[in-house]
């Protein structure tokens, strides 16, 4: 029979070899849960990092992205009508006719829609606070001359609306001469609350 003690004594290096690996062999066995959960742990920080240096990258362009949706914001309210100018709205009416074979009359600024939220100039992303002002007159001239002023004021530089018409024929003028009520609404700057 072997005598273990001279066994050990004999070979001191190799049994202590062993035992520390038989240690940390069962080490290993307990921790393999913390290592599993410390690979999903960097898996994660992994896709964040990902996510965070995708951003950066889109991110660098923002500056040019916001300059050019300025940009756009500015051109629309170039565009916009102020209530407050009523004579300079109505005549921009008249302007339209100046060249154009149809009459125009009785061109009424009606009172302004306001949304029912108010925001301030800085909020540049809800286009929605801007006001609606309506107008209503009265065209008369050939039916081919009324529809190419309606294309004409469409395509305008201000942004308009046609709300509703009323189409009948003109009994003051020659036959062929129609005359059209119409409703306009045109997009105005906002109207902001002061009042909290």
């Amino acid at each position: 029979m072997i005598n273990i003690t001279a066994f050990i004594k004999a070979f001191p290096l190799a049994w202590g070899a062993g035992f520390l690996s038989l240690i940390l062999a069962v080490a290993i066995y307990f921790r393999m849960g913390a290592v599993e959960e410390k690979r999903d742990e960097l898996f994660n920080l992994e896709r964040e990092i990902g996510v965070i240096q995708a951003n950066t990258r889109e991110g660098l362009s923002m500056d040019d992205e916001l300059s050019i949706i300025q940009d756009m914001v500015d051109s629309i309210d170039g565009r916009l009508v102020d209530e407050s100018q009523i004579a300079i709205n109505n005549g921009y009416f008249y302007e339209r006719v100046a060249d154009s074979p149809v009459n125009i009359s009785d061109v009424v600024q009606l009172n302004t829609i306001v949304e029912k939220r108010r925001l301030t100039p800085e909020d540049i992303w809800a286009l929605n606070h801007y006001s609606i002002t309506p107008f209503e007159f009265q065209i008369s001239g050939l039916l081919t001359d009324i529809l190419n002023f309606l294309y004409d004021l469409k395509r305008s530089e201000r942004l308009i609306h046609i709300r509703s018409f009323e189409l009948q024929l003109d009994t003051q003028r020659e036959p062929g001469y129609m005359l059209m009520e119409i409703e306009v609404n045109m997009l105005g700057k906002p109207i902001l609350n002061t009042a909290g």
